[in-house]
């Protein structure tokens, strides 16, 4: 009888303090610029290796069954590239909302995939995980870099960054109940600009990025600066979705020193100058709408460890 390998691993979300995006490409995509950082706030999964077949159990916000969850996909992809048989069970503790803007489902890929390079005493690296998994979705890359990242082209090519935010960055990250998707958020963007001709001053170029990246990392050590955090999908995403626009009153009124979309939506954060006032922000936003999501949450200052957690044990 054997102890079967088992890793328990927290999967962040994210937000994008600065989203810069391109116009749409004649291969129908759009580039991007985005300064991203993961929080504390995630979802929890437990990988045990045993058996041939790769099974995920949920709990808490509903997700994809099956081939259709990347976290399947995840597993699946790299028991392939690694000429691999073993199987596990995926015990994910599910709270992200989907549809948010905070990456969740790629935050799932990607701490799977972690912990199973661990569960199947594989040895890959961070980056050939990463581009493996590429494929899966553009978010997912930004997963295995730093908390605080730069994300460019379709969101392939990331790039830690350094000095994480301090510890004075406190947020405050609200779900208003409704679902952006991806796409069309793209479509609403294009259209927009369109209707107002308004043109993406894009690519940035070399000196552009770099005085941006200086000047985020020099005058955001303190949280009165940040005024400069900006969301290219912001005007169209709270003139479509009202219940995106109040989550981001009710923060304002909560004290918040800058409100900000995430992603393409739906979620929103503020930005508050303590734990106590977080705390209180988002106990304010429970009892004003109860039916909605509201956290507090810290800035990652390292990436979530893989942890080696107790198993049962197999015969």
């Amino acid at each position: 009888m054997g102890r079967r390998a088992a890793f328990a691993v927290t999967a962040p979300a994210k937000v994008n303090l600065i989203l810069r995006v391109g116009p749409k490409q004649a291969d129908g995509y759009h580039s991007v610029f985005s300064i991203v950082q993961q929080l504390s706030l995630g979802d929890r999964l437990r990988v045990t290796a045993h058996g041939r077949a790769i099974r995920l159990t949920s709990r808490g916000v509903a997700v994809p069954a099956g081939r259709a969850n990347l976290i399947v996909q995840a597993a699946e992809r790299l028991r392939r590239a690694a000429g691999v048989s073993a199987g596990a069970t995926v015990e994910l503790i599910k709270k992200i909302p989907i549809g948010a803007g905070l990456g969740g489902g790629s935050s799932d890929a990607a701490a799977a995939a972690l912990a199973l390079n661990r569960a199947w005493g594989l040895g890959w690296s961070r980056p050939r995980l990463a581009a493996l998994l590429a494929p899966l979705g553009s978010d997912i890359a930004l997963f295995f870099a730093s908390p605080l990242a730069l994300v460019e082209g379709t969101g392939e090519r990331v790039r830690s960054l350094p000095h994480p935010l301090p510890a004075a960055w406190h947020f405050v990250v609200v779900y208003p109940g409704v679902v952006s998707s991806t796409g069309a958020a793209y479509r609403l963007l294009d259209r927009w600009r369109r209707e107002r001709r308004r043109a993406a001053r894009f690519p940035l170029t070399p000196r552009e990025r770099e005085i941006i990246i200086h000047r985020f990392l020099r005058e955001n050590r303190r949280l009165g600066r940040a005024a400069r955090l900006a969301n290219d999908f912001e005007p169209v995403i709270t003139a479509t979705f009202p219940a995106v626009r109040d989550a981001g009153r009710l923060l304002a009124d909560a004290g918040a020193v800058r409100v900000l979309l995430s992603g393409s939506g739906s979620a929103v954060f503020g930005l508050f100058s303590s734990a106590r006032q977080a705390r209180g922000a988002a106990a304010a936003v429970r009892r004003a709408r109860p039916q909605w999501g509201a956290w507090a949450a810290r800035p990652l200052r390292r990436a979530a460890p893989v942890r080696p957690v107790s198993a049962a044990r197999s015969g």
